[in-house]
């Protein structure tokens, strides 16, 4: 049995909050009459259309010996203040990398901690685990869905393949989506980490606009576009609104607890 070993890393990305990014992004989803301008709020989770790619984390996982399969994923992302378009932010990352005594196979945790700052104070803060293996049996699997929605909406497939097509542009949004490029052919229909989040959130916008996200934890898979699947929300609590993607097998394909405030 190998014992543990570690490794970390740190960095900072330095970027604006591009308007045209954003843009872009709403005319892919047919909204071509929507007007994005410097100076409007970015909703939750933009800011990963902006987010260049990052030389040290090319550098860092390109001199990293590792196992390539990559199937799950969980993290928290808190919205601690505004942030606005056309903003300069400072962003500051940590990983660590490890594989842990005891695991089959040489399993990987990567642990990333992110935290966005804009006009001087804290605006956004990211926390990821990643699992990374050689065998895919040793990574959590897909499980039934375990709520009672109370609404639930197919998504169609051209939609689901407009936030597909995103991945190749979003290399920088998450080391998730980062390192999975790796292990699919471009021409391959997997959405993953990031673009599926967007997707849930764009439901939750459709169906409570007068919410505001303070901070969402998710789990993820990946998973095809060609899979028929819906999402499907639940009120589970005080200020806490459930979501999942399931295919039709009832089975969770990502899921995504958002707890809110009102827009009062």
């Amino acid at each position: 049995m190998n014992p543990s070993t570690s490794e970390k890393h740190s960095f900072e990305l330095h970027y604006s909050l591009d308007a045209d990014r954003v843009q872009s992004f709403e005319e892919m989803l047919g909204r071509e009459g929507y007007s994005i301008e410097p100076g409007d709020k970015l909703a939750p989770c933009r800011h990963w259309l902006i987010r260049p790619e990052s030389e040290e984390l090319k550098k860092i996982f390109s001199n990293l010996k590792a196992p390539g399969t990559l199937y799950w994923s969980s993290g928290s992302i808190s919205f601690e203040n505004p942030v606005y378009l056309g903003d300069s932010c400072k962003e500051s990352v940590s990983l660590n990398i490890s594989s842990e005594d005891g695991r089959k196979d040489g399993t990987q945790v990567i642990q990333v901690e992110r935290l966005i700052t804009c006009r001087g104070k804290p605006a956004i803060r990211e926390s990821q685990t990643i699992l990374r293996s050689e065998n895919a049996a040793d990574l959590e699997k897909p499980r039934k869905i375990e709520f009672s929605p109370d609404w639930e909406q197919k998504v169609e497939s051209d939609q689901l393949k407009t936030f597909r097509q995103l991945r190749g542009s979003m290399a920088g949004a998450d080391v998730f989506d980062f390192l999975s490029q790796e292990n699919i052919s471009n021409d391959a229909l997997t959405v993953y980490g990031s673009p599926a989040l967007l997707l849930l959130l764009e439901s939750f916008d459709y169906h409570f606009s007068s919410r505001i996200v303070d901070r969402v934890h998710y789990q993820a898979h990946s998973f095809s576009p060609d899979t028929e699947i819906s999402i499907a929300g639940e009120d589970s609590d005080a200020f806490v609104t459930s979501l999942r993607i399931v295919n039709s097998r009832r089975k969770v394909l990502f899921g995504a607890d958002i707890r809110w405030s009102y827009n009062w």
